[in-house]
C-alpha cells in the first residue's frame, strides 16, 4: 500500500495502548487483539498520538535516527502499511 505524503495518519478509536518500558503494547477493545511494538515503531507510534501526514512523520523519522532516508522512507512505509493492514492505524 502506498500512502501519500499528505494522507492524515491516525491512531484507530478502537485501540488503547500503553508503554511498558520503551515498547508500546497496543489492544483493539473489540477483538481484544494485542500487539507489541518495539524500537523505531515505538517511536514512530509516540509521533501519532495526534493525527499528523505522513510526510511529517517521515521526515521526523529520518531527524530522529540515523540510516540513510532511503532506508528509514523504506521501513516507515512498510511498518504503517503493516499497522494499517491490520487495522491498528487508519488513512484519511
Amino acid at each position: 500500500m502506498e500512502i501519500s505524503n499528505e494522507a492524515v495518519l491516525r491512531i484507530a478509536e478502537d485501540m488503547v495502548h500503553t508503554e511498558v518500558d520503551d515498547d508500546i503494547i497496543v489492544m483493539n477493545v473489540n477483538t481484544q487483539n494485542y500487539f507489541e511494538i518495539v524500537g523505531s515503531g515505538a517511536s514512530i507510534w509516540r509521533s501519532m498520538s495526534a493525527p499528523i501526514r505522513y510526510g511529517e512523520l517521515v521526515e521526523r523519522t529520518i531527524k530522529d535516527h540515523e540510516e540513510s532516508p532511503e532506508v528509514i522512507r523504506a521501513e516507515v512505509a512498510s511498518f504503517l502499511s503493516e499497522l494499517v493492514d491490520l487495522g491498528i492505524v487508519e488513512v484519511e
